[in-house]
């Protein structure tokens, strides 16, 4: 039994690796197009992280902007390592109702920065273009 699940993780790395995204089989660098379309989706009215950055001041940042967000987005996908200031979450606990010392009353929020959300966002829809074709149709739900 042992050796038959081994064999079918084994079958199901190789099928993974064989659809994952690389810099060789994906589209190459990341267009003008898509980092203006990860913008618009940006939300308003959410906080900034404590680099103050909202994601209004990207929206109404004009084109200039875009460019130089696309060419960090290149960067860090060419590299494979974003900056550190997008990596970091600040979580904030936020009571609900109830009792403050009953853990069950509070839920958390992670504050990112919007930068990072561009390129987050970019990634997920590389990613979904990828897998798209080997998900089931039960699966499209989730």
């Amino acid at each position: 039994m042992a050796q038959l699940n081994q064999k079918v993780s084994n079958d199901l790395v190789k099928k993974l690796k064989n659809i994952s995204p690389s810099l060789a089989d994906n589209k190459g660098d990341i267009l003008l197009k898509k980092v203006q379309k990860a913008v618009k989706k940006l939300k308003y009215n959410k906080s900034p992280r404590n680099d103050g950055i909202t994601g209004e001041m990207i929206k109404h940042g004009g084109l200039h902007l875009i460019k130089e967000i696309q060419q960090l987005c290149n960067k860090a996908w060419k590299t494979g390592i974003a900056p550190t200031e997008w990596k970091k979450l600040v979580l904030v606990l936020l009571h609900k109702k109830g009792s403050v010392v009953e853990c069950s009353n509070y839920r958390t929020i992670a504050l990112t920065s919007h930068l990072g959300k561009v390129l987050m966002i970019i990634l997920t829809e590389r990613l979904r273009s990828q897998i798209k074709e080997h998900m089931a149709d039960e699966q499209a739900g989730f």
